[in-house]
């Protein structure tokens, strides 16, 4: 029973927190690209973020297009989802070793964010009848990074593969990056 409660709370625990931190960082891309306000979905975002960040923002000027509150407070957020899962595992958390695993978690999370939306915008793509509000969020936070792509990979056919140059960029720095920092942080847990 013991071990059923531990389980159950710890998938909690990481949904809940993976799920605030994936709107944390939605809120720093939404911020940097200008996404437009009035749609909705950037509304959400920013009403469930801004009350623990409006306080850091006081300490913390933002760095360029950059909200370095939110950026500090995401890695706060993994850092703790973190420690609580290593004490309901029974052991004792090391803070250099859990940060470092946490700033290479956010790194990940970034990676694994961008991803996703830039599937999404592929898909929607095909999909006429989509939602504009969707369509247009997921067009202004892709096209940072599909703009430099297209130099890369131009129009075959009228076709747009430059979502392919951007996810196997992704997927090497997911190798060269993130994966190299976590495994850094979790050798230094002991």
């Amino acid at each position: 029973m013991a071990q059923g409660v531990q389980q159950s709370l710890l998938f909690l625990i990481q949904v809940c927190f993976s799920l605030y931190s994936v709107a944390i960082l939605l809120r720093i891309m939404m911020r940097a690209v200008h996404a437009d306000f009035y749609n909705p979905l950037v509304h959400a975002v920013a009403k469930i973020t801004t009350y623990p960040i409006v306080w850091i923002k006081k300490a913390i000027p933002d760095f360029g297009k950059i909200e370095t509150a939110s950026v500090l407070f995401l890695v706060a957020v993994i850092l703790i989802k973190a420690w609580l899962v290593i004490l309901l595992n029974g052991h004792q958390p090391a803070l250099v070793g859990s940060l470092i695993w946490a700033v290479g978690n956010t790194i990940a999370l970034g990676i694994h964010v961008v991803f996703y939306i830039v599937i999404l915008r592929a898909i929607l793509t095909w999909i006429p009848s989509v939602q504009m509000n969707i369509q247009e969020l997921l067009i202004q936070l892709s096209e940072p990074f599909m703009a430099p792509a297209r130099r890369i990979m131009p129009l075959i056919g009228g076709l747009d593969l430059s979502p392919i140059v951007i996810l196997v960029l992704l997927q090497i720095l997911t190798f060269l990056v993130a994966n190299p920092v976590m495994t850094l942080g979790l050798s230094m847990l002991g």
